[in-house]
């Protein structure tokens, strides 16, 4: 280790023991916040002596692919380091790589899409996994055609890699098209055959020449079997996803008709989150078995599908954080067929985006017919009681609580025993926090 990693090193780590002694949990970018005003450049000069360094970005479903990722490494016995869930700005990946050590043969980031340029540059990444590119916390990303922009600019001035790419999001084929020098690899789920695309849908014009895109399937918002006029269509694939369907709160899919995987998580996004991790592993040539047999007990990351456990009640949770991923949560929560206790929590903190104008894209209309009870809360209580109103639901199945305490325990003690979470990231830690009191 260079002097110029060593003292950083130390007083990062240093400053790591004081935040665990002092029990602060969620203090663990603090020490990378510091290291980087020490040595700008302590990401890379920590990280490209590391000979597997795999990014994971997008607008949804990176932290799960992560997680998937991270148990088959664990399972398997690699030594790695990967950032925690939210940590996944400059600062956490530089808290993270304090850790690092000639040991360390993959290194796993989870990166923010607002970050992924300046990481990227530090890590220079020998995989880079892209999901999806939605509408996400505009007053702080911007458009998706910016953040496209921002993304092919970066790859054009990376060295080669192996790029692994969503095939059925129209702007990421474009990405690959653009980044044609790295090695890249496409999957793809087959949806239904259906030309009607989502109010939330996003890429739903060519790139090249701004005409509509037509759609052979879907399977949600602007994901799906794509062509244009102009020549632009859906890429030939290296990965695809056949068939899935549910059974018993499990997903079961089958790629490329040759391998069957079966997870305990349901939703149509967590079928593309599954593939992902399945090709990114299968690039890092793990066996397939393996791969398969390792996800079977994958226990879902913080937030998503993820289950509170409080007496005699289960809080079944899915974080809630834009237009297209409320969606599909709300899918999600139809597809148990049953009606529903449920409690929204939004908020408008700085990691949430401060502009909540995207709850009118959601679907809030199709709540109406499996909720049982409704419980609002949150900064926004009040805005998402509006939109629920303009949904049509009935009164006297809502209650709009703005306190977080007594909203929660109006929660805690309606009569079922399966309760439904959906809050933004900020009042997920804030109601995770109270829950803990009645532990």
């Amino acid at each position: 280790m260079s002097f110029k990693t060593l003292i950083p090193t130390l007083i990062g780590q240093t400053i790591s023991k004081l935040l665990l002694f002092r029990n602060k949990s969620r203090g663990e970018t603090l020490p990378g916040l510091i290291v980087l005003k020490i040595n700008k450049n302590f990401i890379k000069d920590t990280n490209q002596s590391v000979p597997h360094r795999i990014i994971i970005s997008g607008t949804n479903g990176k932290t799960t692919t992560t997680a998937m990722v991270t148990k088959v490494l664990r399972d398997k016995g690699i030594s790695f380091i990967t950032n925690p869930s939210g940590s996944n700005l400059t600062r956490g990946i530089a808290a993270a790589s304090l850790n690092i050590s000639n040991k360390i043969t993959h290194l796993l980031w989870e990166v923010d899409e607002a970050a992924l340029t300046e990481v990227c540059q530090q890590v220079q990444p020998t995989h880079l996994v892209f999901t999806n590119l939605f509408r996400d916390q505009l007053d702080r990303y911007g458009e998706t055609d910016t953040i496209l922009h921002n993304w092919i600019i970066l790859l054009k001035k990376l060295p080669k890699l192996q790029l692994i790419l969503n095939a059925d999001d129209p702007s990421l084929v474009y990405l690959g098209q653009q980044a044609n020098q790295h090695n890249v690899i496409y999957f793809s789920v087959r949806g239904n055959p259906n030309n009607k695309l989502d109010d939330s849908s996003d890429s739903i014009f060519c790139p090249h020449c701004r005409k509509p895109l037509v759609y052979k399937t879907i399977t949600f918002s602007h994901l799906g079997q794509f062509s244009c006029s102009c020549g632009f269509q859906s890429p030939k694939l290296n990965f695809i996803i056949n068939s899935f369907n549910y059974r018993d709160k499990y997903l079961q899919i089958n790629i490329n008709n040759l391998s069957n995987m079966t997870l305990p998580l349901i939703g149509t996004y967590n079928v593309y989150n599954s593939l992902a991790a399945y090709v990114l592993l299968n690039t890092l040539n793990f066996n397939n078995l393996d791969i398969l047999t390792y996800l079977k007990d994958f226990q879902p990351a913080f937030g998503r599908q993820e289950i509170m456990r409080i007496k005699n009640k289960n809080i079944l949770t899915i974080l809630v954080k834009n237009p297209t991923g409320f969606n599909q949560a709300i899918e999600t929560l139809i597809q148990l067929n049953k009606k529903l206790t449920l409690m929204i929590a939004i908020n408008d903190k700085t990691a949430d985006g401060k502009d909540v104008s995207w709850l009118w894209d959601v679907d809030f209309e199709k709540l109406t017919p499996i909720i049982d009870k409704l419980i609002i809360s949150g900064d926004r209580a009040d805005d998402m009681a509006v939109r629920i109103k303009y949904a049509d639901f009935p009164n006297p199945k809502i209650q709009v609580i703005n306190d977080k305490i007594k909203a929660l325990e109006t929660f805690l003690h309606c009569d079922d025993k399966n309760l439904y979470l959906l809050p933004t990231y900020t009042a997920l830690w804030e109601i995770r926090k109270l829950i803990k009191n009645y532990e």
